[in-house]
């Protein structure tokens, strides 16, 4: 962000150098066929100026401020950049916790069970596969229980890294559900860019156009001498530069054209790719929202009742460990569907939010 921010910088002190006059020079000479009244030699002192037409230096200014703004809406796409990447990484930090939290008591449950296993392999009430299945669940739910700590740590270090800060911070329970800002396609910085563009090609073939015109040379002399009776003569000249060779600049002219219309077909094929884009997030967007729904109305439910069923009818002893895992599995698959939901659900609608190339 700082180095966009500099550039814009640039941009604005560039605007204030857009009117660029060449160096003024200053001569003197004494020339001994140059003869005064009093038969003596003059001393002239001169200072000349060059000066471009005065629209070149307007357009120049056109050209200069039309590139700030399109630096200015550069730093823009860059801030909804961080924007969308600040909130995707707190609803996947949400996320995390919430898969940390299921492993907890995922293997909470399978060292309960695997104690209350133990007891009945020793008395025989249970089978050796039974108590190995038991035994390699409870490794499996360990093992994920280590890879959600291991990812949770880095993605909140990244998270930091994000903010730029390393102050500690919490991360809210509660999944977050996020909601688009309505905002169409034309307020888009992206295609903000794209306009600013195609103003900053427009403005630059002015600017060569204009660079066709005559400059224009204003000279004033003074001239003396240090004798008798000497006199101080005045003089003014003005003078006008046309450009008689002007084939590289018509090139310069052609060029420039071919970028204003190049800029031209790329905006209207952006804008296109944009609107198809924008009409698939949506279509996906409701996908997910609808099986968020589902999972909260019904899902959750299933998935609670499964867990809690499974679980008194293996101490019951009316299930094997085999379908009682398999029970197990499917509640988890159920929970985590969801949340791979709320993560497709979250990056479809900060896509739509921020919507870009």
């Amino acid at each position: 962000m700082a180095a966009y921010s500099l550039r814009t910088d640039e941009q604005k002190a560039l605007v204030r150098a857009a009117v660029e006059v060449d160096k003024t020079l200053f001569t003197y000479g004494s020339d001994q066929n140059n003869i005064a009244e009093n038969n003596a030699p003059l001393h002239v002192w001169g200072v000349e100026q060059q000066v471009s037409f005065p629209s070149v230096y307007s357009a120049a200014v056109s050209s200069k401020q039309r590139a700030l703004a399109l630096a200015e809406t550069e730093l823009a796409i860059r801030r909804d950049a961080l924007k969308k990447k600040v909130s995707a990484a707190y609803v996947e930090l949400q996320v995390m916790n919430e898969r940390k939290r299921m492993f907890q008591q995922l293997d909470s449950l399978y060292t309960h069970l695997l104690e209350g296993a133990s007891r009945q392999r020793e008395l025989g009430a249970i089978s050796q596969l039974d108590w190995l299945t038991m035994e390699a669940k409870r490794q499996q739910s360990r093992q994920r229980l280590q890879e959600a700590h291991s990812k949770l740590d880095a993605a909140q270090a990244g998270f930091k890294t994000l903010l730029g800060s390393d102050s500690a911070f919490t991360v809210s329970p509660t999944l977050t559900v996020l909601a688009t800002t309505g905002r169409g396609i034309e307020a888009s910085p992206y295609v903000d860019w794209l306009q600013r563009k195609e103003d900053l090609d427009e403005a630059s073939l002015s600017l060569e156009r204009r660079k066709l015109l005559p400059d224009f040379t204003f000279n004033y002399f003074l001239g003396t001498n240090f004798q008798a009776n000497a006199k101080y003569y005045h003089g003014f000249e003005a003078g006008v530069a046309l450009p008689l060779f002007f084939g590289a600049q018509q090139a310069k002219i052609k060029a420039s054209k071919l970028a204003l219309a190049s800029t031209q077909q790329l905006s209207a094929y952006e804008v296109d790719q944009l609107k198809t884009k924008q009409q698939e997030l949506v279509n996906a967007r409701q996908l997910y929202k609808e099986r968020m729904v589902y999972f909260n109305d019904k899902g959750r439910q299933l998935h609670d009742e499964l867990l809690r069923t499974a679980t008194l009818s293996l101490q019951a002893g009316d299930i094997d460990v085999q379908r009682f895992t398999l029970s197990l599995e499917t509640a988890l698959q159920l929970k985590l569907d969801y949340l791979a939901n709320v993560l497709d659900y979250t990056h479809a609608t900060l896509e739509l939010t921020y919507l870009t190339q």
